[in-house]
């Protein structure tokens, strides 16, 4: 919970002012931030939406230290303050761009472990599934109903992505889709651009890490794109049940080293992918991204 960044000022920043102090002036700037790339939004060809993650601190809310407890309100979310900020000046765009995972997630978290007990990050499992899910019933892509049981998955032991924080043998056990499952359904992901770029560069050097490519010809959708921060990657294959192309880039990641550099980057991904879908995905606030996914969607408008 206390974060799985320690990149930069400004990561610490935006989770203190999460944590410890409600800025209602940053949620109206945030919506009006929004607003000022709707239109941009709405012209785009790619479909664009914006899915926030909950972390532990709103689904297991009471299992949190008193201190934490006492520092925060599980039903003042930042990232849910700032989509309702828009729904009020923006009717019905609520609806349009943001994937309620919020609502469903905190439903299911008592029936099933969403995150492993010694994690911060989802893993590729019951959560990841339910994102991709909703993001699909979002987009046409699935008529089934989401039915999660703890037989579908695999009970293993993971090791803590926490561990540069404290004791680093720290492991838990957790509900997690095995890579023979995925095979099963056909699901293939390849790590880097080669594939994406058909064999040539990003013009960021350090996305070769940060890029992940899964691939399903069984899937109902097109060309998906997800961009964000850490949550990113591990969405890709279980977003690959519904789509038969999807690109993650850890895009938070890629901007902290070069952020002109990760924007030129992005814009060359776009370009050669031609996403038909575009997902922006965050642990705190997806519409941080906002300005950076309307340049993008410029370069989809001058392909056309």
């Amino acid at each position: 919970f206390l974060g799985s960044h320690d990149g930069g000022a400004a990561n610490r920043n935006s989770l203190v002012k999460l944590i410890f102090g409600f800025d209602r002036s940053a949620v109206v700037a945030e919506a009006a931030r929004f607003g000022s790339h709707l239109e941009k939004l709405k012209q785009s060809p790619a479909r664009v939406l914006f899915l926030n993650v909950p972390t532990k601190h709103l689904l297991y809310f009471d299992k949190m230290p008193a201190a934490i407890r006492k520092t925060i309100s599980k039903d003042r979310f930042f990232s849910a303050e700032v989509e309702r900020e828009i729904a009020g000046r923006y009717p019905n765009e609520r609806a349009k761009y943001f994937i309620d995972l919020r609502s469903e997630s905190v439903g299911l978290a008592p029936k099933i472990n969403l995150i492993p007990p010694a994690n911060f990050h989802w893993i590729s499992g019951p959560y990841t599934h339910l994102a991709a899910w909703l993001t699909a019933k979002a987009l046409g892509m699935t008529d089934e109903k989401f039915v999660p049981r703890r037989e579908n998955y695999e009970s293993a032991e993971v090791k803590s992505d926490l561990r540069h924080f404290m004791y680093r043998g720290l492991k838990s056990r957790a509900l997690l889709t095995s890579d023979a499952d995925f095979k099963k359904m056909g699901i293939q992901t390849f790590h880097g651009s080669v594939r994406l770029l058909r064999g040539g560069k990003p013009l960021l050097p350090a996305a070769e890490k940060l890029i992940y490519h899964s691939v399903n010809p069984n899937a109902r959708g097109g060309r998906m794109l997800l961009l964000g921060d850490s949550f990113t990657n591990p969405l890709c294959r279980d977003m690959a049940r519904y789509f038969r192309e999807v690109v993650s880039v850890e895009y938070s990641a890629l901007a902290r080293i070069d952020a002109a550099g990760a924007l030129a980057c992005m814009k060359q991904i776009v370009a050669a992918y031609a996403p038909e879908y575009i997902t922006v995905v965050c642990h705190v606030n997806a519409t941080g991204f906002v300005e950076d996914v309307s340049r993008l969607t410029e370069v989809l408008k001058r392909r056309k």
